[in-house]
């Protein structure tokens, strides 16, 4: 399935959260949340260690089922949609899940292969100049630094064309240039209609449009 046409977007927006409460092994982490967001959103989800940022991203991934409430996907609960729904999302966890024997370069590869895309290699040029990788090709994954294998997680970003994006701590390890490199990925694709959702706990360069804010309160409902 494609990014919805015109057409289909007025229908209402691309993302609904209805009375969402999260839990992990039995443990309610929040009150209940609701929150909508469509094409050319970016939202920024914040709250204290332990609310459940990141089981939240984990549930809009449909990497594990809600407690209670309901997450729509124009108009449709995500888990009615299955693996399509994964052909359309990013998710970027703050662990980086690379396989630290493969060189850069097959790790790509490997990434290309399974989106069943053709990237412009051009496109993916940039992305490495853009995240200083270029010299890092043929380097396995587990010889580079926190801060190098957490923008090769990232890089899928800018080459691979998915609408939504899921960050979790996508600013985690990354150095001045890499976190400026990221901002312009996310405003690039804010403004060609993508959705961007991310948690962060540190600064990072301001966007060019200011996120919504949605805080998720802990304390259980």
């Amino acid at each position: 399935m494609h990014p919805p046409h015109e057409e289909q977007a007025s229908a209402g927006p691309w993302l609904k959260v209805q009375d969402l409460v999260l839990a992990r092994q039995e443990r309610v982490l929040n009150r209940p949340l609701s929150f909508w967001a469509d094409a050319g959103d970016a939202i920024h989800i914040v709250g204290r260690n332990g609310c459940g940022k990141t089981t939240l991203l984990e549930t809009l991934a449909t990497l594990r089922p809600a407690y209670t409430g309901r997450v729509l996907w124009h108009g449709q609960m995500v888990k009615t949609w299955g693996d399509e729904l994964r052909g359309l999302w990013h998710y970027c966890g703050h662990a980086d899940a690379l396989k630290r024997e493969w060189t850069l370069g097959e790790h790509l590869a490997w990434q290309i292969r399974l989106s069943g895309q053709r990237p412009d290699p051009q496109t993916i040029s940039s992305a490495l100049t853009e995240m200083a990788l270029t010299s890092a090709l043929d380097v396995p994954i587990g010889q580079l630094s926190k801060g190098q294998q957490r923008r090769v997680a990232l890089l899928r970003l800018r080459f691979l064309k998915r609408p939504v994006w899921l960050l979790d701590e996508p600013f985690s390890a990354l150095d001045a240039q890499g976190a400026k490199s990221l901002v312009a990925w996310v405003d690039a694709h804010v403004r060609q209609a993508g959705l961007v959702i991310f948690t962060t706990h540190q600064d990072y360069p301001d966007l060019a449009q200011p996120p919504r804010q949605i805080v998720l309160a802990g304390g259980g409902a």
